[in-house]
């Protein structure tokens, strides 16, 4: 049975909000790795479109065609939520999100 207490379940659907928003980062953070990984294996970028469901603009932005390096949340253009670095896969070393956001 639900509770009929207005409190209950606003905790509830801020709890259900939480978990959403963590499951939307960790697919981000995936189709991110998943896009690296198959641009590292010399996948072609029409086949990267199609297997991972993307704009040309967001793989564009992921895999720093312009010489930009956005973190995950930028690249995904979610700048309110810019993580500020990124670790790069590569050389296990933390960079600075150059996208250049104004987020404080």
């Amino acid at each position: 049975m639900g509770s009929d207490n207005p409190t209950d379940r606003s905790a509830a659907v801020q709890a259900l909000g939480a978990a959403a928003r963590r499951a939307a980062r960790d697919h981000r953070r995936s189709v991110r790795r998943d896009a690296e990984a198959f641009r590292n294996a010399g996948v072609s970028d029409e086949r990267i479109l199609a297997e991972l469901e993307i704009t040309a603009e967001l793989l564009d932005r992921i895999l720093a065609v312009d010489g930009v390096r956005r973190c995950t949340e930028c690249a995904f253009d979610r700048c309110p939520s810019c993580m500020k670095s990124m670790v790069d896969d590569r050389t296990s070393r933390l960079l600075a999100c150059e996208c250049g956001c104004t987020t404080p």
